[in-house]
């Protein structure tokens, strides 16, 4: 009996020594990737910005507009980086103050699908929001729940084909919560792509992993589905994705319906805010 508990013991210990390196192998592997990520723009900024202090005498006025345009683009992508950075920060540290309103979810999503009407076309795909069957109002905060379905509408286009098609959809469904169900609001994205490898579903959402599918071209940090997870959570919700049978992947995420200081305190601690519109 102790000889078998002294292999179990010893069994645990090499799993958990196995976890804490794949940990800081995933965690080395971000921050690299990370500096590469800040020091391109910021490398594209730096760069015209020292051609056109040499050129702007003699340069023509396009081709100083093409530097500045790059300069602009350069420091756009810099600004975005550091504020999912900044996001992420306040959200491990729970700083992030959430104001719960009644929106509709469907209006939030409709209205996401149009501020990226120019990307859509850019990459020459379409994208569908589906007719809500039932009412999806709710209490929650719009401004983050927008940032939660741009990343996932973001990466669905990204990894959809030239010609294919984004679907999103929003329901009301059941969601569990500390043995518990309530009513929720559900938001589903599919795309056409290649789909997620099977053993990336699991940590897909992780902060220091990068999918292997963004490794191979499709641009991107991983932070923006690792900030979606920690508001999903902020709201005591819940968000996963899997492969479509058929063809590429699905995203989903619940919220409850209902604000409840106690309800999200016992799954996030964030600073809260109620209020009316």
């Amino acid at each position: 009996m102790l000889y078998r508990n002294a292999i179990e013991h010893q069994e645990a210990l090499e799993h958990t020594m196995r976890r804490a390196e794949e940990a800081n192998s995933a965690k080395s592997e971000f921050l690299a990737n990370m500096s590469h990520e800040l020091r391109t723009p910021m490398h594209a900024i730096l760069s015209f910005s020292a051609f056109g202090q040499k050129k702007w005498e003699t340069a023509a006025r396009k081709k100083l507009s093409g530097y500045f345009s790059h300069i602009h683009a350069s420091g756009e992508r810099l600004l975005i980086l550091l504020n999912d950075l900044l996001d992420l920060s306040k959200l491990e540290a729970g700083r992030m103050i959430l104001e719960y309103r009644q929106n509709d979810l469907r209006t939030v999503a409709e209205n996401c699908v149009h501020e990226l009407e120019g990307y859509i076309t850019n990459c020459g795909v379409q994208c569908e929001l589906l007719p809500a069957k039932m009412d999806t109002q709710g209490e929650f905060d719009a401004m983050r729940i927008s940032q939660v379905i741009t990343n996932l509408l973001s990466n669905a286009i990204k990894f959809t084909h030239a010609g294919g098609v984004v679907q999103v959809s929003v329901s009301q469904d059941r969601l569990e919560i500390d043995d518990h169900e309530t009513t929720a609001l559900r938001l589903s994205v599919l795309d056409q792509g290649v789909g997620i490898p099977e053993a990336e579903l699991n940590t897909i959402f992780d902060k220091f992993i990068q999918s292997s599918k963004t490794r191979t071209g499709a641009g991107g940090t991983g932070l923006g589905l690792a900030i979606s997870k920690e508001i999903i959570e902020a709201h005591a919700g819940k968000i996963w994705a899997e492969n479509n049978p058929q063809e590429g992947a699905l995203f989903h995420f619940l919220i409850p319906v209902t604000y409840s200081e106690a309800l999200v305190g016992t799954t996030h601690s964030q600073e809260k805010k109620r209020g009316t519109t």
